[in-house]
């Protein structure tokens, strides 16, 4: 008996706008970074948005060529611990900030 390679390749965990509509050069968001989000752009919520991203859901560019992403995650404390509960957000990938790991 032989083992048999995996068919399906999963999905990158980080990725880019598709070339060609306007998404070049914009931040990436990828499982394990820690986004900082301006208020007008990320829903649902007020304020600015500190994000664990534990999963990145799906992408999808808007008419005005803007790319949003879907994400769960754990918001920040301000003490820099997460918090319990999941955090759906979906937020405008150009204007998600990736915050730079403290670890060493």
């Amino acid at each position: 008996m032989s083992i048999q390679e995996p068919t399906d390749t999963p999905p990158p965990s980080r990725w880019s706008p598709p070339a060609g509509l306007g998404g070049e050069g914009l931040a990436t968001v990828a499982v394990g970074d820690v986004i900082r989000v301006p208020e007008e752009a990320y829903l649902p919520g007020t304020g600015e948005l500190l994000l664990y991203v534990a999963e990145v859901i799906g992408r999808a560019v808007q008419p005005d060529g803007h790319v949003w992403a879907e994400v769960n995650g754990h918001a920040v404390k301000g003490d820099g611990t997460l918090q319990i509960r999941s955090r759906y957000a979906r937020v405008r990938v150009d204007r998600a900030e990736i915050v730079p790991s403290r670890a060493g």
